[in-house]
């Protein structure tokens, strides 16, 4: 849904300015980066539909996490639980850190 309305706005609103490069190529289409990056509703849509995609992200890696490590059968539990952890962690810190790069621009910080 995000991107598919985020290129027709772009298409309809911002068509010249969307799809123009610094070579002059022409293009029919912009970008999904233009789409999404630098005009206004475009940009809100795509960070509010990419915030809702992440909320069950989130639910399924929680409940991924302790389904597994509510399994009884595994030969070294210890092992197992840390691996698990471990696993989760990285895929938590992930799916953070996407949601920044949504949300926090190149464009916005000014250093």
């Amino acid at each position: 849904f995000a991107l598919f309305s985020c290129v027709s706005l772009s298409l309809m609103k911002d068509f010249e300015k969307s799809t123009r490069t610094h070579c002059n190529v022409t293009n029919f289409l912009p970008s999904v980066s233009a789409s999404i990056s630098e005009y206004e509703p475009q940009r809100f849509i795509w960070r509010l539909c990419f915030a809702l995609d992440s909320i069950p992200r989130y639910i399924i890696a929680y409940l991924q996490l302790n389904h597994l490590l509510n399994r009884h059968h595994i030969e070294y539990p210890e092992h197992f639980t840390l691996v698990q952890i471990a696993s989760s962690t990285f895929h938590f810190l992930e799916l953070t850190f996407l949601l920044l790069l949504t949300y926090v621009s190149s464009r916005e910080i000014k250093w």
